[in-house]
């Protein structure tokens, strides 16, 4: 059986994250992240819900060791909305840092083709009319969006 056979259910994926959440609280920890408002041909940008914590965000999640900002942002988008991003498809945005400790990094994805995909950590993927984000998206993801849309039509 492969990793990608095995579905693991939400309650323990919501025990997992509230655990490492606790854990970089606790320790003080200095986190690296990324997100990644992903466009299609439509001007619609792609959203994700997770199955372990409540609302729509855009896809993204922690850099690895070793990996650089551009590979987090490539792989997230792949694991979470199963989008592989073409070359030259991809342009950072901004860097901002949420409360003290949490540095994220943020990239536009134009250039992506979809493939096979699935993944136990989320339960839809869709995208979305950027001046209508679904009921429940999250505050950070609508000032993104809000800031990307605005940055578009200057």
């Amino acid at each position: 059986m492969e990793a990608a056979d095995v579905t693991v259910p939400p309650w323990l994926m919501r025990l997992a994250y509230l655990a490492k959440s606790a854990v970089v609280r606790m320790a003080r920890l200095r986190t690296h992240g990324v997100a990644a408002i992903v466009v299609d041909g439509d001007g619609r940008v792609c959203m994700v819900r997770h199955t372990y914590m409540r609302g729509w965000f855009l896809p993204g999640g922690g850099r690895k060791r070793r990996e650089s900002s551009e590979e987090a942002a490539v792989r997230e988008v792949r694991e979470e909305a199963g989008i592989e991003v073409v070359p030259g498809g991809i342009r950072h945005l901004e860097a901002y840092v949420l409360g003290r400790r949490n540095h994220v990094e943020l990239y536009e994805i134009t250039g992506w083709r979809q493939i096979e995909h699935h993944s136990s950590e989320i339960a839809d993927v869709r995208f979305v009319d950027p001046a209508q984000l679904p009921p429940g998206a999250s505050r950070d993801t609508r000032r993104r969006v809000g800031r990307w849309r605005a940055d578009r039509q200057a």
